[in-house]
């Protein structure tokens, strides 16, 4: 892995790990500051992901490049979480939107990946992606449509959440083919759970423990998304298949 991501992973691991001990009861004295180390981390790991569209072969570019697209229109998901995007009258919906937006790009750099590796989809792959799919709309029937709350984005958290599933399901399906994209598959599955969990917080009770479990769930599953993706596109591995 180049200096460049070993140094952004560094700053990445310290802002995101001061956000926890700040949930530990540390540094009372800059728990207003949470907020921005979360977003901080979010806007290193889009520097990473930049970083590694600049460093890979021509060939891998738009791979690298959707990657790059999809972590950026996370971050602005963050901001607009934390209400900072003012031109978006609801924070959440604008959240839905970016994120929605960010996992429609990684699961076409997962798809380019793939026919640039020349892997043809399987039965375990339809699998793969058919199974993180009903996952998804269990999550969604038994968190969200259990709720009277927030009626307005009870659909809306549908199709966003299928979006994730489907992530999930594409990443786990390749990883099934070729070994070196398992980091990406954790980092889709532990975005998943960051949304189980952040649905939860919304349509139910929010408790200082779901907010930690967000970011404890979501920050990790975005970095395994970047770093997996650049530990395969710049290491140029072939892929081998495993089933």
């Amino acid at each position: 892995m180049p200096w460049i991501h070993r140094l952004l992973w560094a700053f990445w691991a310290l802002a995101l790990g001061t956000s926890f001990l700040i949930d530990a009861g540390w540094f009372d004295s800059i728990r207003s500051q949470k907020t921005v180390l979360h977003l901080t981390s979010s806007v290193l790991l889009v520097l990473a992901a930049v970083a590694t569209a600049a460093l890979v072969s021509t060939a891998h570019k738009w791979t690298a490049g959707l990657v790059a697209a999809g972590m950026a229109l996370g971050c602005l998901g963050d901001f607009s979480m934390a209400g900072l995007l003012t031109f978006i009258p609801n924070r959440v919906m604008g959240g839905m939107l970016f994120f929605g937006l960010g996992h429609i790009c990684y699961i076409q750099a997962t798809g380019q990946y793939r026919k640039q590796m020349k892997l043809q989809v399987n039965l375990a792959w339809w699998l793969a992606v058919l199974a993180w799919l009903v996952i998804g709309v269990i999550i969604w029937y038994m968190v969200v449509a259990s709720s009277d709350k927030h009626m307005t984005l009870r659909y809306p958290a549908l199709i966003y959440g299928a979006l994730l599933a489907a992530t999930a399901g594409v990443t786990s399906g390749l990883a099934l083919r070729s070994s070196t994209f398992q980091w990406v598959a954790y980092g889709a599955i532990l975005f998943l759970v960051s949304d189980a969990v952040l649905a939860w917080q919304l349509f139910h009770d929010s408790t200082p423990l779901t907010s930690f479990l967000v970011w404890a769930t979501y920050g990790p599953g975005q970095m395994l998304i970047v770093y997996g993706f650049a530990s395969v596109l710049l290491t140029k591995r072939t892929a081998s298949s495993t089933v």
